[in-house]
C-alpha cells in the first residue's frame, strides 16, 4: 500500500495541487443537510474520500473518527466524501456508530477534482484551505497524527 501513497503524492504534486487552494465544493451530507468545505476556512480539515464496499475504508473509517474526536477540540474538521448514495453511506455510519460527518458524491465530480484514483483517499488541507497531503490506502492512528504535526496539530 506505500507504493499507492507515493504514487497518489506524486500525482498531486505532478498536477501542482499541493500548496494550492482546495476545490471548494457544496455537497448534501448523509442527512440531507448541505455541507460546504470553505465554511471550514481558519481550521485544518482532513477530507477522507470512501464507500461502504472498499475494504480498507471500512477498516479506516473508525481510526479517522477516532482522530476526529481526539483533535476536535484543537479545531481539527473532519469530513467524509462517499462516493455512493446517500441511504447507503448513512446507514454505515449510523451502524458502525462513527460520528464523522460524510458528504455524498455520488457522481463522483469532488472526487475527479481532487485526482482520486483509490480508496481511501484522505487530502489533508490547512487552515488556509491549501492541500498540504494526500494519501491513498491505509494509515493507521501514528501516521495520520504525524500528518496532523504538520498543520500545526
Amino acid at each position: 500500500m506505500a507504493g499507492v501513497a507515493v504514487i497518489a503524492l506524486a500525482l498531486v504534486l505532478r498536477q501542482g495541487v499541493t500548496n494550492r487552494p482546495a476545490p471548494d465544493f457544496t455537497l448534501p451530507d448523509t442527512f440531507g443537510r448541505e455541507v460546504t468545505l470553505s465554511e471550514h476556512r481558519g481550521n485544518p480539515v482532513l477530507l477522507i474520500f470512501w464507500t461502504t464496499w472498499c475494504g480498507v475504508c471500512r477498516h479506516q473509517m473508525p481510526v479517522v473518527d477516532e482522530i476526529r474526536s481526539e483533535y476536535r477540540s484543537q479545531g481539527l474538521q473532519v469530513l467524509g466524501v462517499n462516493l455512493e448514495d446517500t441511504a447507503q453511506a448513512r446507514d454505515y455510519l449510523v451502524a458502525n456508530r462513527l460520528y464523522l460527518r460524510s458528504a455524498v458524491d455520488a457522481q463522483g465530480t469532488i472526487a475527479q477534482q481532487y485526482g482520486v484514483s483509490g480508496l481511501p483517499t484522505m487530502v489533508l488541507l490547512d487552515g488556509d484551505g491549501k492541500v498540504r497531503g494526500v494519501s491513498a490506502g491505509y494509515r493507521d492512528a501514528g501516521q495520520l497524527r504525524s500528518a496532523l504535526r504538520r498543520v500545526g496539530l
